[in-house]
């Protein structure tokens, strides 16, 4: 029987990037010669090729391309045809939860994707996704495994990525991920419920993490953010909350990660035996931050510090427990 077919690496790619799609068929006599058309769904555009084996295809514009493969051999009438799908990448999406008419792969605001993880989907490795000037709901932890910039259209206060208070807001798995210019809030999860960041790195920079609660029975960490590795720089974490004794409202630094040129303020711990507005675990740093106007019902109002942790030019001030006795202000 006569049949024909190629294969590929991935059926993504990203634009200017080279796609090898490998020829195969059978009951054919050599030579085989294949026919192939690559049709663009995006933008209706088409191209055909004629080749004795592999192409070798550069895309050069974004979309959902159809590949369809014809071969045929010269001394025979009958031929075969076989389809697949590739999708090429974009390197800007845009994302606005009321946007009219989304279509892939995002690339304007009039055609914007209705939600984060749409746009993680059309975006290509080293892509930006950008966030519309207001609130943009998620109903499920965003996660970034890939080297991707999430990021605010304007100030971090304009764009808001919020949380439903069913897991993470966001969580980052990759070392060049990265997220900034946003306010993240609503998140509700046992350890990092506004940013969470794996020990396969990220970076969060220039946000607001706000309104969220680590909750567990007992040592819940980091309601603002808790972080395995990677990242938290030039933001704000204030207002966050945790429950259970042995909790931390602020930030949770473990393993390697790292907090500097932040500001963690305004956390009002109402459980007993608090592990401060931000607990240091490991070998992590803490460098030019300001912990402040942290209260704890009982346990430590401001920074946690254990093992070979580090504070480097810091302020810890006005921290303060909360009609207690049985709290420490400053650093434990």
């Amino acid at each position: 029987s006569v049949s024909c077919g190629f294969t590929l690496d991935s059926h993504s790619a990203s634009q200017n990037g080279l796609v090898v799609f490998r020829a195969h068929s059978s009951g054919l006599a050599e030579p085989v010669k294949y026919s192939w058309t690559i049709f663009n769904n995006t933008d209706q555009s088409e191209v055909n090729y004629e080749t004795e084996g592999d192409l070798e295809f550069i895309p050069t514009r974004f979309g959902i391309y159809t590949v369809t493969l014809c071969a045929s051999a010269a001394n025979q009438s009958v031929s075969w045809s076989s389809e697949n799908t590739l999708i090429v990448l974009s390197q800007i999406c845009y994302v606005d939860p009321d946007s009219e008419n989304p279509v892939f792969p995002y690339l304007t605001w009039q055609t914007a994707a209705r939600t984060v993880k749409d746009a993680i989907e059309a975006c290509s490795d080293g892509g930006e996704i950008i966030l519309a000037k207001k609130v943009v709901p998620t109903d499920a932890t965003v996660e970034i495994t890939r080297p991707i910039t999430l990021r605010g259209a304007g100030f971090r206060e304009e764009s808001i990525l919020a949380g439903n208070g069913n897991g993470s807001v966001i969580k980052l798995s990759h070392k060049d991920a990265v997220v900034r210019q946003l306010t993240i809030t609503g998140g509700k999860a046992q350890n990092g419920a506004g940013l969470y960041v794996t020990a396969s790195g990220g970076l969060a920079q220039d946000c607001i993490l706000s309104n969220n609660t680590a909750n567990a029975g007992s040592y819940a960490k980091g309601g603002g953010a808790y972080l395995l590795g990677g990242r938290l720089s030039c933001s704000l974490v204030a207002e966050n909350y945790a429950t259970g004794g042995g909790s931390t409202p602020g930030v949770v630094l473990e393993g390697s990660a790292k907090m500097d040129r932040s500001f963690v303020v305004n956390h009002n711990h109402k459980q007993k035996n608090g592990w401060g507005a931000v607990q240091l675990k490991g070998a992590v740093t803490l460098e030019n931050c300001v912990v402040a106007h942290n209260t704890v019902l009982a346990g430590v109002a401001g920074v946690c510090c254990k093992n070979s942790a580090k504070i480097v030019n810091c302020t810890i001030a006005n921290n303060r427990p909360d009609n207690s006795t049985d709290a420490e202000v400053g650093i434990q």
